[in-house]
């Protein structure tokens, strides 16, 4: 049996590292006074946290320090923080942290515009903060050893390039040159905007049409796939026939000439990330979504968000105060990305690959793509397109909450100390007080309304609010088995039954005021309603 140490040989082991220490800077640092250090500590100066020190009584070794006389002027007793946060650095030396791992790995890099992301727990963070650290002391200046080299010195020597460093193949995707007649080009790409765009605000139409008119779309391969991805997912909106497959009638082969092309062009997985990238993942979850291959949505947001992750796109951007086309852009395609994944992980009953908590981007700027250019600044009193999205997203929080909440394995639900019998009754109470919550905060011109005038925010508000009826189903639905005797069994089942019929309900105004299909996502929403009706799972 190992015996605990004690006091004495406690103490006695830490005169002796402390002594250890004393030579080895005296050994690498013969410059270093340390009389002066022993002059300036004194045994009257006041504790900086006088509160914070504690009695003889209540001292352990984890607390206190027991240090020899020779060797107090070296080492002092800090006291324990106030609380956890005290030892977390602020979102801006993160942010400067950040933007020197960022400029050091581009000159290291073969894409000098390459940003990647390295959060508080990486290495490299770690390092930087070090290097940091030793350039610039928070004290005294220390003296570095003759003939060392500076940080910014080393990375320079580490940034040159070997001999052996090529460019890495299939960097970018390659050129695409089969694309849709100019004239039919220009009516998908209206249908894509005026039919998905204004629902899942993936694009900025201006900046789009401006890069076709330059023909970007035939020189760069990641602009020229997002071309023929928003001409697929607009043939589905089209009836010329020439969106078919050739040789095939079939109205479901619509879109799938363009949409195989981007499928088949390959890039390295080393390359690095555009912003393209992550609008291409998006957009081809977007026109699988209804089709036969639904299930491989799942993969495609997952790498989706994985892209935007390696730069930063799920965090704000506190170093500039200016908000560019290109930022926004990128928030707008990672918000698209996560909103699939929440969605599609609920319906494939699979776990998403990034929660609420792990972010803090702000959601998209409320402003409509016309007034980009004028700082971001929506005209006052003019309700924007873009709330209802950002109206969506917050429903789907609460749809994620839910997944690892109430759907979460058994090892899940303990980490949300799910240990008692009532924890589903208090998550469930949770929930319906965030969907409570979301009703009240919704905008006046998207509050459901069959009289609504304007008929963009009347499609807008049917949608969200058959949404808000899909999430309070699935809150709901796993209480109403019938081998599941649970105090919200009852209740559940009277609240998915309502929701069910009011969903319905709505839907058949929509159908009798428009006299033509749903709109584009209301699609899902009208099956699961449907499926939890006839067949409760």
């Amino acid at each position: 049996m190992r015996l605990l140490p004690t006091k004495e040989n406690y103490v006695e082991s830490l005169e002796h590292r402390v002594q250890k220490l004393e030579k080895l800077l005296k050994k690498h640092c013969p410059e270093v006074d340390l009389t002066i250090e022993e002059e300036g500590a004194s045994d009257s100066e006041p504790s900086p946290h006088p509160a914070a020190s504690p009695s003889p009584a209540d001292s352990t070794p984890s607390q206190t320090s027991f240090i020899a006389p020779t060797s107090a002027r070296l080492v002092r007793t800090s006291p324990l923080p106030a609380k956890l946060d005290d030892y977390e650095t602020s979102d801006e030396d993160d942010v400067a942290i950040q933007n020197d791992i960022v400029e050091d790995l581009s000159r290291l890099s073969l894409d000098p515009v390459t940003r990647q992301y390295h959060g508080k727990s990486s290495g490299l963070m770690f390092v930087r903060t070090a290097m940091r650290l030793m350039d610039n002391p928070p004290s005294k200046t220390w003296p570095r050893p003759a003939g060392e080299a500076s940080s910014e010195e080393r990375t320079n020597e580490r940034s040159k390039r070997d001999d052996w460093v090529e460019p890495l193949p299939q960097a970018e995707l390659p050129p695409f040159e089969d694309f849709p007649p100019e004239d039919l080009m220009t009516d998908l790409i209206s249908l894509f905007f005026s039919r998905l765009n204004v629902y899942t605000p993936l694009l900025h139409k201006p900046t789009f049409t401006e890069g076709l008119e330059k023909g970007q779309h035939l020189k760069d391969g990641g602009f020229g796939a997002t071309v023929l991805l928003v001409c697929a997912i607009g043939s589905g909106f089209s009836d010329d026939p020439r969106v078919l497959m050739d040789g095939n009638g079939s109205k479901t082969s619509a879109g799938w000439k363009w949409f195989l092309q981007v499928e088949a062009a390959r890039k390295s997985l080393m390359a690095p990330t555009r912003l393209y990238d992550l609008q291409i993942c998006a957009l081809m979850a977007l026109f699988l979504h209804g089709t036969r291959f639904t299930q491989h949505i799942w993969t495609l947001t997952g790498l989706g968000v994985r892209k935007g992750l390696e730069v930063g796109a799920h965090r704000k951007q506190t170093g500039s105060s200016t908000l560019t086309v290109e930022d926004e852009l990128r928030r707008r395609a990672f918000w698209v990305l996560v909103n699939l994944d929440w969605g599609f992980s609920h319906a494939f009953g699979r776990p998403h690959i990034i929660g609420d908590e792990d972010m803090d981007v702000p959601l998209p700027t409320e402003c409509d793509d016309a007034y980009w250019m004028n700082g971001f600044q929506q005209p006052p009193g003019k309700p924007s397109q873009i709330s209802y999205f950002n109206c969506y997203i917050r429903l789907s929080r609460i749809i994620a909450f839910a997944t690892r909440t109430i759907y979460a394995i058994g090892r899940s639900r303990a980490r949300f100390g799910n240990g008692d019998h009532l924890w589903r009754q208090r998550i469930v109470a949770e929930l319906d007080s965030l969907l409570n919550q979301w009703a009240d905060s919704v905008p006046d011109h998207l509050k459901w309304d069959p009289q609504r005038s304007d008929e963009l925010f009347f499609r807008q508000s049917a949608c969200l609010h058959a949404y808000f009826y899909l999430v309070q189903i699935c809150v709901h639905r796993p209480f109403i088995l019938p081998h599941h005797e649970s105090p919200l069994s009852f209740p559940s089942l009277i609240i998915c039954t309502n929701s069910a019929r009011s969903c319905i309900r709505l839907l058949e105004q929509v159908n009798q005021r428009l006299g033509t299909p749903i709109a584009y996502n209301m699609v899902s929403v009208t099956g699961l309603c449907k499926d939890t009706m006839s067949n409760p799972p």
